[in-house]
């Protein structure tokens, strides 16, 4: 029940729903994790650990655990434990993109761009058509001083999902550091007419 309420975005219900089933069945890895779901999009990301922790105190293989403790810790700022739990979540499912696209955010976050690229690629290589690993690839060759192939990344993630304003407006900074500023005003333009906040 808890996770039709949760897809309808009323979360509380789906709390107290997950809390029930844990409470009649204390040993059940899946409502751990799922209330732990709940809590952090309600902003309660100390709580969400506890419920993901607790999720892989009763099932360690649990691979959806390991990722959602790994996107609660990188939220909170503690990212050499994301890491690790991105890694796990690999090393238990290698055909997993969205982990590993995290992962190579959070090696960009603590300075290593070599592996956030070959983390991005390898994302990219599961998964073809996910705009927001050309993004964030874009952002690490950028960050290595790679415009030409940031720029290239960027136009891939925007023909995949032309309505992605932060690929608009870092293509747009790219192309402005590359000296062409009648396309990178477009790009800022497209940025806010997808994006006017």
């Amino acid at each position: 029940l808890g996770n039709p309420l949760q897809k309808q975005g009323k979360l509380t219900e789906a709390i107290v729903s997950y809390q029930t089933a844990i409470q009649q069945r204390s040993n059940f890895p899946e409502a751990h994790s799922n209330l732990g779901n709940a809590l952090q999009k309600l902003g309660d990301l100390k709580a969400a650990v506890t419920s993901y922790n607790r999720a892989l105190q009763l099932n360690p293989n649990f691979v959806d655990a390991h990722y959602n403790l790994g996107n609660a810790l990188k939220e909170q700022g503690d990212l050499k434990t994301a890491l690790a739990c991105y890694q796990n979540a690999i090393r238990l499912k290698r055909n997993f993109p969205e982990a590993l696209n995290n992962l190579g955010f959070t090696f960009q976050k603590l300075g290593d761009l070599k592996a956030a690229i070959i983390s991005y690629r390898m994302a990219l290589h599961l998964k073809p058509n996910y705009p927001e690993a050309y993004h964030n690839l874009g952002n690490a060759l950028k960050e290595q001083g790679n415009l030409k192939a940031a720029i290239n990344s960027y136009k891939i993630a925007l023909q995949l999902k032309p309505l992605f304003p932060e690929a608009h407006n870092n293509l747009g900074s790219s192309l402005k550091e590359q000296g062409d500023l009648k396309t990178a005003i477009a790009s800022y333009q497209n940025a806010i007419r997808v994006n006017p906040n």
